[in-house]
C-alpha cells in the first residue's frame, strides 16, 4: 500500500502548530488565539499523525493478508468521503496481533487506522466492521489522540497514560459522529449498537466499561432518531461472506 510520508520530524511538527497557533492569534492578550484555518490544522495534523503512526507501527505486529486490507481499505475510503475536513486525506487501515485478546482499535491522522485481529474475527457483517472504522475514523476527525498529545500528554501509546485512552465526553462525541458518517456513506448506522453488543458479549476484552457501554449506546440511538431511515442501507455484502472464512483465521 502506497501511502504519502512527510518530511517533517514529530517534534519539527508540534513546533510548527505551537508556532501556527500564536501567529493566526495576534498580539491580543485579552482574546484566546484563534486556530489555523480546518484545511491547514489537517494538513500539521496529518504530517504529525505519520511521524506518530512510525513509532506506533514499530511496537505492534501488523499482518499481511492483502484481500482482507483491501476489503477494510475499501470500506474505510468510502467512509472517510463523509468526514469534513479530512475528507481528502489518504486512509490506510491494518489489521494488527495484540499481544492480548483485545478488542481495541488505534488510529492516527494520516489517516492510519489499526483494527484488532480478535475483533475483525467476531464481526457478523460489513455494517459492524464499518461501524468500528467511522468511530476510529471520527476520533481523528475531532482530532481527540493528537490535541491530547499537543496539549502536552506524553508519547505513550499504551496503559494509562496512553493519547489514545480517550475520556467519556471524547467517546460520546465520536460515537455521535460516527453515526452520521455511517447514515451519510450508506451504511445502516444501526450497525453501532451490533458494536457495542459485541463489546458487551466479550466484556473481558472491551476496552470500553460495562457502564460507558450503556451511554454509548444510548448517544447512538439518540443520534440515529435524528436521521430518517436510509432506503437500501449497506449491511452484509457478498465479499464480506467470500471472506468471513478467512477473516476468522487470522
Amino acid at each position: 500500500m502506497k501511502v504519502s510520508h512527510f518530511s517533517f520530524p514529530t517534534q519539527g511538527i508540534r513546533a510548527i502548530l505551537v508556532s501556527s497557533l500564536l501567529v493566526y492569534g495576534g498580539c491580543a492578550t485579552t482574546l484566546p488565539p484563534e486556530p489555523p484555518p480546518a484545511r491547514v490544522q489537517v494538513q500539521i495534523d496529518n504530517g504529525l499523525g505519520m511521524g506518530l503512526s512510525r513509532k506506533f507501527e514499530s511496537q505492534i505486529k501488523i499482518l499481511n493478508h492483502i484481500e482482507i486490507s483491501i476489503f477494510l481499505r475499501q470500506i474505510a475510503e468510502k467512509l472517510i468521503q463523509e468526514a469534513p475536513p479530512i475528507e481528502q486525506s489518504p486512509v490506510g487501515i491494518f489489521v494488527y496481533d495484540p499481544k492480548s485478546p483485545t478488542f481495541r482499535n488505534y488510529s492516527l491522522p494520516g489517516v492510519r487506522i489499526y483494527a484488532s485481529k480478535f475483533f475483525i474475527k467476531v464481526t457478523k457483517n460489513d455494517n459492524e466492521i464499518a461501524s468500528a472504522i467511522a468511530l476510529e475514523i471520527a476520533h481523528v476527525q475531532l482530532r481527540h489522540a493528537v490535541r491530547d498529545y499537543v496539549e502536552g500528554k506524553p508519547v505513550q501509546f499504551f496503559g494509562g497514560q496512553s493519547i489514545f485512552e480517550f475520556n467519556e465526553a471524547q467517546n460520546l462525541a465520536a460515537t455521535r459522529s460516527a453515526v452520521q458518517i455511517l447514515y451519510k456513506a450508506g451504511y445502516d448506522p444501526r450497525g453501532l449498537i451490533s458494536l457495542w453488543k459485541t463489546h458487551r458479549e466479550n466484556q473481558s476484552n472491551s476496552p470500553y466499561s460495562p457502564e460507558l457501554l450503556k451511554k454509548l449506546e444510548t448517544a447512538t440511538y439518540s443520534e440515529i432518531a435524528t436521521f430518517r431511515p436510509l432506503m437500501n442501507p449497506i449491511v452484509r455484502t457478498e465479499r464480506f461472506l467470500e471472506l468471513q472464512k478467512r477473516i476468522k483465521k487470522l
